[in-house]
């Protein structure tokens, strides 16, 4: 298939997983499609502005390791926490735009295995889009390189029409802060009041572990049982970051790749600018919740996206 397209880069080896992620699926699940999309939005937007992209351009999301060669001259650029760039046998940094020409060797890793990394590559990617996006779901087995939803395999090529490069970095404070030890804010949701102060109080006090029962879908978490006054419920919408209590207590975090549709009850969602800091939780890391009003949330993002839209708007 990509025989005949531009050869930007050639993967050595794939790590644990590596797999093509672009803003997801937005407008797919009312037909039963995953909304997909990067498990770390901070780092999966970072990656692309170093490399002079557009915000929905495809990247490398990658766990372990990953190494490729490279086969064209073009920007790449690696994020994600404690991440290890090497280029050619040399260390070089993360976060910052990096020229390569062909035959370049370029190997990342990070410092907690089960990190999610973003690899940029500058240009345009030749993809095949299903529903308006190239993301990979493997549980639905659509998207990626094959539209398969496999993820990539030592061999694999993927085709891109480079563009130009022009030398970026982040600057320190607009890195995410990856700190599992601060508490989650947790917007409360519409069943919030059928789990009993006690429960509530429970949940929002107690130390909860990332289990390795993890994935894209979801984030199962160990500590204090959870119970709500529903003994059933018809199917729902799930939302991104639902905190959802099966009938054993222990609450699930549905993410990327969830069901679009759900039937346990939920006490509500984690905050947007929450998520990167609990998807980059090591497996037995520890996490703790706060309540947060909903706008008091909605003030905390927005001041966010307003920080680095006055960064973005200046370096112009």
């Amino acid at each position: 298939m990509t025989n005949k397209l531009p050869i930007g880069i050639v993967i050595d080896d794939p790590g644990l997983c590596a797999i093509i992620v672009d803003k997801g699926r937005l407008y797919g699940q009312e037909r039963g499609f995953s909304e997909a999309g990067p498990m770390d939005e901070e780092a999966y937007f970072w990656a692309n502005w170093l490399c002079g992209n557009e915000e929905s351009e495809p990247t490398l999301e990658c766990i372990g390791s990953l190494a490729f060669t490279v086969n064209a001259s073009m920007a790449i650029a690696v994020t994600g926490p404690a991440v290890k760039v090497v280029i050619n046998g040399e260390e070089c940094s993360s976060w910052k735009t990096h020229a390569v020409v062909p035959a370049d060797k370029v190997v990342i890793s990070a410092d907690c295995p089960t990190a999610k990394m973003y690899v940029a590559l500058g240009g345009k990617w030749l993809l095949k889009h299903v529903m308006g996006s190239v993301c990979t779901v493997m549980r639905e087995g659509i998207g990626g390189l094959h539209g398969n939803g496999k993820p990539l395999v030592t061999g694999d090529t993927i085709p891109i029409r480079v563009g130009s490069i022009e030398s970026k970095e982040v600057p320190a404070w607009l890195i995410p802060a990856y700190d599992s030890m601060k508490p989650i804010d947790v917007i409360p949701g519409y069943q919030v009041e059928e789990f009993l102060p006690l429960a509530r109080r429970r949940f929002f006090s107690a130390d909860y572990k990332v289990t390795s029962d993890i994935n894209r879908m979801g984030y199962r978490l160990q500590g204090p049982a959870v119970s709500s006054k529903i003994s059933n419920m018809r199917s729902e919408g799930i939302n991104f970051g639902a905190i959802q209590f099966p009938s054993d207590g222990q609450p699930i975090i549905m993410l990327r790749d969830r069901q679009t549709l759900g039937g346990y009850p939920k006490i509500g969602c984690v905050a947007p600018y929450d998520i990167p800091r609990l998807v980059q939780t090591p497996v037995d890391g520890v996490v703790c919740f706060q309540e947060r009003a909903a706008d008091d949330a909605r003030t905390n993002w927005l001041l966010a996206r307003s920080k680095r839209v006055r960064y973005l708007t200046e370096s112009l």
